[in-house]
């Protein structure tokens, strides 16, 4: 079994695409309702979008493969805290220099059997490779699961955000760590 993370390149849209619809259909759904489901993938899951990510400067996918075939992957962004809508209790991380994970996201298969720890490893390598001061991301509230994996790399609750799944007006906490 061969693991290989490698950085996404425009060719890579339509598997970022599916990939991100099936990982985000399994984990969430559920927990919601199978019309704010299909509306949010519908709106954020199409090979045109992921094109346009793809194509802008700011961001970054690392595309992880299993024997090459993409089993997963994160969307890597440098972000403060204090660009973004978010409410922090924490104000040390406010004007900090973090790299933002947007996203990550692996096969349902693969799930809880520690490969996320290969996607998670290399961003937090690639913030300090780069000179960020830290790293910060949003996760579920409900998502017990990623907040424990998350914790483990000593992010901390440090605030909260929305997400609008569908219709539905969901609560995201803010979680971060310094380096």
């Amino acid at each position: 079994m061969s693991f290989r993370i490698r950085l996404a390149t425009s060719a890579d849209a339509a598997l970022i695409s599916e990939v991100g619809k099936e990982a985000f259909y399994a984990a969430f759904a559920p927990d919601n309702t199978e019309e704010d489901m299909q509306m949010y993938l519908e709106s954020a899951y199409y090979p045109e979008k992921q094109l346009a990510e793809l194509q802008d400067p700011a961001n970054r996918f690392l595309l992880l493969e299993k024997d090459q075939v993409p089993i997963g992957f994160a969307k890597i962004m440098a972000s403060k805290l204090s660009d973004n809508e978010v409410d922090i209790d924490d104000t040390e991380f406010l004007d900090k220099n973090l790299l933002l994970i947007s996203k990550i996201y692996l096969l349902p298969q693969f799930v809880g059997k520690g490969i996320g720890n290969l996607l998670m490893n290399e961003c937090v390598l690639i913030a300090q490779d780069e000179g960020f001061e830290g790293i910060w991301l949003c996760v579920w509230q409900k998502n017990e699961r990623a907040i424990k994996f998350y914790e483990k790399y000593e992010l901390k609750k440090i605030g909260m955000t929305t997400f609008l799944l569908g219709k539905d007006k969901q609560y995201d906490l803010v979680m971060a760590k310094l380096f």
